[in-house]
């Protein structure tokens, strides 16, 4: 019924090769060429101009590549070293059997992550939007601001609700990883720690 020798030809090499074609055109390509054109001094039209690592020693120098530095930096350490505490907390309460309930809340806590950060952008600025933003509505109407406040003026908030949506929509997807580990931890070991 089955075969007591296994084919070892090259027939198999055509089934990779379309992954390795399509990587190549649209992934190692694209990489490669970028890197060659930061070593040029180019304008889009005319020909490249091979410039060495000049554009790099410029942007080290460069105040406004500082900045946006700091500011990843920064975003990364309030978004990220929160999300994943309260994701593997949560993982630990959701692994215990006798919760109930526990698929429904994986299911909403993984939720944020199935919408488009494209929308959750969006969503965000007509909330904070200082004309017609709900939040400056509310705050307006309970009597906390008398004029609207322009929220996307304060550098600071901007990072900060930048990384409250970062933290909102992957902490689920944190959080299913953590359970998933858990999950493969024998009882044995869970046994011999008491």
């Amino acid at each position: 019924m089955f075969a007591k020798r296994i084919n070892k030809g090259n027939s198999g090499y055509f089934f990779i090769a379309p992954f390795f074609i399509v990587f190549l055109l649209f992934g190692l390509y694209p990489i490669l060429y970028s890197f060659y054109l930061s070593l040029t001094n180019w304008d889009g039209l005319n020909d490249p101009e091979f410039i060495g690592l000049a554009n790099y020693a410029r942007a080290v120098i460069d105040p406004l590549f500082l900045q946006s530095l700091f500011n990843t930096f920064f975003i990364w350490i309030v978004s990220v070293i929160p999300q994943l505490t309260v994701s593997l907390v949560l993982a630990v309460i959701l692994t215990n059997k006798f919760l109930k309930g526990k698929d429904f809340f994986r299911a909403v806590y993984f939720f944020p992550n199935i919408v488009t950060a494209a929308s959750l952008g969006l969503l965000v600025s007509l909330m904070f939007d200082w004309q017609t933003g709900s939040v400056n509505q509310l705050l307006i109407s309970i009597g906390i601001l008398d004029n609207p406040f322009d929220w996307k003026n304060n550098a600071l908030f901007m990072q900060m609700l930048v990384s409250a949506i970062l933290f909102f929509q992957y902490f689920g997807y944190s959080m299913l990883i953590y359970i998933a580990g858990l999950q493969g931890i024998s009882p044995e070991y869970a046994e011999a720690a008491r």
